[in-house]
């Protein structure tokens, strides 16, 4: 795309987007803005040690060299005992690992499984997880468009929206809240001290944080 570039500074990492192409820069090497957020799991069952019951099973891209890991999957519920075969999501960009997440028997959290290599056609869950929980918000990469900043959240305007990052996670929101739909396009947004200017229609004023912003305007 030939459209102006928009970019942010959080901490040491530069954030580029025109709308259209966005990425993450750290030090001299280039990532997406974030990871995306596999599909929900699909799973057969298969010989184990698992013990009888429902099972939860999430998973969710990785990048072992950054430490990143992006959004978690639609959680799979299903019923088993023995073992699961889950089939994992495909190579992506940025990506180097899948890291895969079971619950106890008719738990609800679920916990870290396995951290399996891009591209490892299926892993097969046969005995139960001990790793840290999962992460309990369902998050996806933050939308393209322009970028600024306010009260430590990477936020980005296209066309009448806004949409909200989440706080010190640059790269992603929440797809249910995170965004604040204007009437008309918004054409800049500026953070100050005690909160954002933003304009569309009207120039708006913002105290505090965005995140708190629960209906439209």
């Amino acid at each position: 795309s030939n459209a102006a570039m928009s970019y942010a500074k959080m901490g040491t990492d530069w954030y580029f987007s025109n709308g259209t192409d966005a990425g993450r820069i750290t030090g001299s090497s280039v990532y997406p803005i974030g990871l995306p957020t596999p599909a929900s799991p699909t799973a057969v069952l298969i010989g184990g040690a698992l013990s009888k019951g429902q099972y939860k099973i999430l998973t969710a891209y990785a990048n072992s060299s950054t430490g990143e890991e992006g959004g978690m999957s639609e959680p799979l519920n299903m019923d088993a005992e023995n073992g699961i075969r889950v089939t994992l999501p495909g190579v992506v960009d940025g990506a180097t690992h899948v890291n895969v997440y079971l619950s106890d028997p008719n738990g609800t959290a679920a916990q870290l499984h396995s951290s399996v290599a891009i591209g490892t056609a299926t892993l097969d869950l046969t005995d139960k997880a001990t790793g840290r929980a999962a992460n309990a918000r369902f998050e996806q990469p933050l939308p393209s468009g322009t970028l600024f900043t306010s009260n430590g959240r990477l936020c980005s305007f296209a066309g009448s929206t806004v949409y909200v990052g989440l706080p010190y996670r640059p790269g992603y929101y929440d797809p249910v809240a995170g965004f604040i739909p204007f009437t008309e396009d918004v054409t800049i947004a500026i953070e100050n001290q005690s909160g954002t200017y933003i304009v569309a229609d009207q120039t708006y004023y913002i105290p505090g944080d965005l995140g708190n912003v629960q209906e439209a305007i």
